[in-house]
């Protein structure tokens, strides 16, 4: 019987104590996980190191698509700060919020405003640095 999946296997030696090579490396994964912590570190850094320009372009295409998104945003919500009404550069607006749940599907996503329909636009506030800087001081509520 395989010690990783109890699934019952002919072994063709007796040492054998998993029904496969997958099952086998499963379940050393399993048993070693700063290992496996380790060699993903250093094979991530190993590609990083040889994919920089790569890298870079990637970066560049998410900033654009970031920026695009998260303007949209700020213009369904009224595209201006909603406590002062600053709404001289969109630049200088932030979106709050107001709900400190505010990951979709429980986990961050790096395109968080690619995906518009992910995104509860309920939970979101448009406001300028200052007032949001003033926010988080405590200095008034939202």
């Amino acid at each position: 019987m395989c010690l990783f999946c109890n699934k019952k296997f002919v072994a063709s030696n007796k040492n054998h104590r998993f029904c496969s090579k997958l099952c086998s490396s499963r379940a050393w994964r399993k048993n070693n996980p700063e290992k496996v912590k380790q060699y993903l570190k250093k094979s991530n850094e190993k590609w990083r190191k040889n994919n920089q320009e790569k890298i870079r372009e990637m970066n560049k295409i998410f900033v654009k698509k970031h920026t695009k998104n998260r303007n949209e945003l700020i213009k369904k919500l009224g595209g201006k700060c909603s406590r002062c009404g600053y709404n001289e550069f969109t630049s200088s607006l932030v979106l709050h919020h107001k709900f400190r749940n505010r990951k979709p599907n429980g986990k961050w996503k790096r395109q968080y405003y690619h995906k518009l329909d992910r995104v509860k636009i309920e939970g979101l506030v448009v406001l300028c640095f200052n007032c949001h800087d003033a926010l988080h001081k405590g200095e008034w509520v939202l």
